[in-house]
């Protein structure tokens, strides 16, 4: 994947060290791919300080307001149902296994955070969609743009539970923030954007879907069209605009989302991460 799609960052100055732009240009050199981990240490499981036990799958760890947070992407309430989007706010960060739920159980059942609106109500209410649930799974992650207020690019689906059939309806957005009312336990307030970014009746990537980062004031997304995954971006203002994405083309950005290159493939999930230092001096992603 060429280099020149990643936002520029400084490079770290050393006596010896050449200056390097991760806009532009190709450096040859010796590297293990793919990189081997040196060093793990199994930490445990993250340990229930919950009335209930609840077991999750998916989660993505992610800081909002100086807080450190886990998101699942189902929750399993034992006999109360399943629930998506929960999360959990991990109080020390040098223990993570130590996390706690903030919304509360009600009846054993732990609310999402992203719930449906009155009128998705209304609609999984009726006859006909018995055995149906609306999911919002935020496989991105969440990016904070200011103090205490973030981001955070959900895919809604239907999902049939009688048989297990998930409908992709697009990519919605949300915002999410510290609520101030919560008396400063660090309880967060998500608010959706009225319509969604991305159908997938358009046939074209769900951006945000794959990881999303900030790099200054822009907002790099990376979505999926089966396992390619591909690049977007776009002010961090301007994130609940669609005509302010640009997408990437292969060697430029372009508002024409039909010109987006894949920027990788035969990946399912993952995620990008600011990590100075990790792969080489030089290489901050």
């Amino acid at each position: 994947m060429s280099l020149s799609c990643f936002p520029k960052q400084a490079a770290p100055q050393t006596p010896q060290a050449p200056t390097f732009n991760i806009q532009s240009g190709v450096e040859e050199g010796c590297a293990a791919w793919p990189p081997r981990v040196v060093d793990t240490r199994h930490l445990g499981y993250i340990n229930a300080k919950d009335t209930y036990f609840y077991s999750q799958d998916i989660g993505r760890s992610f800081r909002l307001g100086g807080r450190t947070y886990i998101m699942f992407g189902d929750t399993f309430c034992n006999d109360y149902g399943i629930s998506d989007n929960t999360y959990k706010i991990i109080p020390d960060p040098t223990v993570p296994t130590q996390a706690f739920y903030l919304s509360g159980a009600h009846d054993g059942y732990i609310r999402p955070l992203i719930e449906p609106t009155r009128a998705e109500t209304e609609w999984l209410a009726l006859p006909e969609n018995l055995g149906v649930r609306l999911a919002f799974w935020c496989y991105g992650g969440v990016i904070e743009f200011t103090d205490g207020v973030g981001w955070t690019w959900y895919q809604k689906y239907v999902v049939d539970t009688t048989t297990g059939v998930l409908d992709l309806i697009g990519v919605g957005l949300a915002r999410l923030s510290v609520n101030s009312k919560s008396g400063g336990n660090g309880e967060l307030f998500a608010a959706r954007m009225p319509d969604l970014l991305f159908l997938r009746e358009e046939g074209h990537p769900l951006f945000g879907t794959f990881s999303t980062l900030l790099a200054g004031e822009l907002v790099y997304l990376w979505g999926q069209t089966g396992t390619d995954v591909f690049l977007a971006r776009v002010p961090k203002d301007d994130c609940h605009l669609r005509h302010k994405y640009a997408y990437w083309n292969g060697s430029a950005y372009t508002g024409d989302i039909t010109a987006a290159a894949p920027v990788l493939q035969d990946y399912q999930q993952g995620a990008f991460f600011h990590s100075p230092g990790l792969f080489g001096e030089r290489l901050e992603w």
